[in-house]
Protein backbone atom coordinates (compact mmCIF):
# COMPACT_ATOMS: atom_id res chain seq x y z
CA UNK A 1 0.00 0.00 0.00
CA UNK A 2 2.93 2.69 -1.05
CA UNK A 3 5.85 3.32 0.60
CA UNK A 4 6.32 3.55 3.65
CA UNK A 5 8.83 6.90 3.88
CA UNK A 6 9.63 6.82 7.49
CA UNK A 7 11.41 3.37 6.91
CA UNK A 8 13.17 5.27 3.83
CA UNK A 9 14.48 8.42 6.06
CA UNK A 10 15.27 5.78 8.52
CA UNK A 11 17.61 4.24 6.16
CA UNK A 12 18.68 7.26 4.99
CA UNK A 13 19.73 9.03 8.01
CA UNK A 14 23.34 7.80 9.07
CA UNK A 15 24.50 8.23 5.16
CA UNK A 16 22.83 11.94 4.63
CA UNK A 17 24.56 13.51 8.44
CA UNK A 18 27.39 11.79 8.17
CA UNK A 19 28.09 13.24 4.54
CA UNK A 20 26.61 16.63 5.64
CA UNK A 21 29.03 16.73 9.25
CA UNK A 22 32.34 15.57 6.83
CA UNK A 23 30.88 18.59 4.94
CA UNK A 24 30.71 21.07 7.64
CA UNK A 25 33.75 19.44 9.24
CA UNK A 26 36.34 20.75 5.97
CA UNK A 27 34.44 23.97 5.02
CA UNK A 28 35.32 25.06 8.79
CA UNK A 29 38.91 23.55 8.50
CA UNK A 30 39.34 25.38 5.26
CA UNK A 31 37.60 28.62 6.21
CA UNK A 32 39.75 28.72 9.58
CA UNK A 33 43.05 28.01 7.86
CA UNK A 34 43.02 30.45 5.08
CA UNK A 35 42.18 33.25 8.31
CA UNK A 36 45.68 33.15 9.99
CA UNK A 37 47.58 36.50 10.78
CA UNK A 38 51.38 34.65 10.57
CA UNK A 39 52.89 35.08 7.15
CA UNK A 40 53.04 31.75 5.50
CA UNK A 41 56.70 31.68 3.48
CA UNK A 42 54.84 28.67 1.48
CA UNK A 43 52.97 31.64 -1.02
CA UNK A 44 56.00 32.89 -2.17
CA UNK A 45 58.66 29.78 -2.05
CA UNK A 46 58.16 28.70 -5.37
CA UNK A 47 58.89 32.25 -7.02
CA UNK A 48 62.08 32.05 -5.37
CA UNK A 49 63.26 28.52 -6.41
CA UNK A 50 61.94 30.07 -9.87
CA UNK A 51 64.68 32.00 -9.83
CA UNK A 52 67.67 29.66 -9.48
CA UNK A 53 65.98 27.19 -12.64
CA UNK A 54 67.33 26.69 -15.89
CA UNK A 55 64.09 26.18 -17.45
CA UNK A 56 61.27 27.95 -14.92
CA UNK A 57 58.87 27.73 -17.56
CA UNK A 58 58.96 24.12 -17.78
CA UNK A 59 58.91 23.52 -13.69
CA UNK A 60 56.11 21.87 -11.92
CA UNK A 61 55.55 22.27 -8.08
CA UNK A 62 52.05 22.04 -6.22
CA UNK A 63 51.58 24.53 -3.34
CA UNK A 64 50.85 21.28 -0.95
CA UNK A 65 54.75 20.00 -1.71
CA UNK A 66 55.61 22.90 0.64
CA UNK A 67 56.15 23.02 4.22
CA UNK A 68 57.37 25.47 6.26
CA UNK A 69 58.70 25.47 9.87
CA UNK A 70 59.25 28.68 12.36
CA UNK A 71 62.18 28.59 13.83
CA UNK A 72 63.33 30.50 17.11
CA UNK A 73 65.12 33.20 15.68
CA UNK A 74 61.74 34.07 13.85
CA UNK A 75 63.05 33.32 10.16
CA UNK A 76 60.92 30.33 8.54
CA UNK A 77 62.28 27.38 6.91
CA UNK A 78 60.60 26.12 3.85
CA UNK A 79 60.47 22.48 2.00
CA UNK A 80 59.58 22.40 -1.04
CA UNK A 81 59.49 19.73 -4.30
CA UNK A 82 60.33 20.98 -7.80
CA UNK A 83 60.41 19.49 -11.14
CA UNK A 84 62.11 21.00 -13.45
CA UNK A 85 64.96 20.59 -16.34
CA UNK A 86 68.34 20.33 -15.72
CA UNK A 87 71.32 21.84 -18.12
CA UNK A 88 70.82 18.78 -20.01
CA UNK A 89 66.81 18.73 -20.72
CA UNK A 90 66.05 15.74 -18.46
CA UNK A 91 63.32 15.90 -16.04
CA UNK A 92 64.36 16.15 -12.25
CA UNK A 93 62.64 16.14 -9.14
CA UNK A 94 64.89 18.24 -6.34
CA UNK A 95 63.56 19.19 -2.55
CA UNK A 96 64.71 23.10 -1.79
CA UNK A 97 65.23 23.94 1.30
CA UNK A 98 65.42 28.19 2.18
CA UNK A 99 65.77 29.85 5.01
CA UNK A 100 63.30 33.28 5.01
CA UNK A 101 63.18 36.07 6.92
CA UNK A 102 60.14 38.09 6.88
CA UNK A 103 60.57 41.63 6.75
CA UNK A 104 56.85 42.74 6.97
CA UNK A 105 53.98 44.62 4.29
CA UNK A 106 52.62 42.12 2.10
CA UNK A 107 53.26 38.24 2.84
CA UNK A 108 52.65 37.54 -1.34
CA UNK A 109 55.82 39.79 -2.77
CA UNK A 110 59.30 38.31 -2.91
CA UNK A 111 60.41 41.79 -1.73
CA UNK A 112 58.69 41.12 1.83
CA UNK A 113 61.09 38.21 2.44
CA UNK A 114 64.94 38.09 2.68
CA UNK A 115 66.79 34.85 1.84
CA UNK A 116 69.09 34.01 4.45
CA UNK A 117 70.22 30.62 3.06
CA UNK A 118 69.46 28.12 0.33
CA UNK A 119 70.44 24.68 -0.65
CA UNK A 120 68.86 21.82 -3.09
CA UNK A 121 69.58 18.32 -3.52
CA UNK A 122 68.08 15.60 -6.62
CA UNK A 123 65.23 13.41 -5.53
CA UNK A 124 66.45 9.64 -6.11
Amino acid sequence: MGCNSRNFLAKLKPQFFMKKLLFIFLFNLFLFSCGSDKPNPCNVIFDFVKQDLNYPEESSHHRFDSRSELNTDGSYTVFTFVTAKNVFGMRKKHIYKYVLDYNGSNQYELSSWTVISKKNEEVK
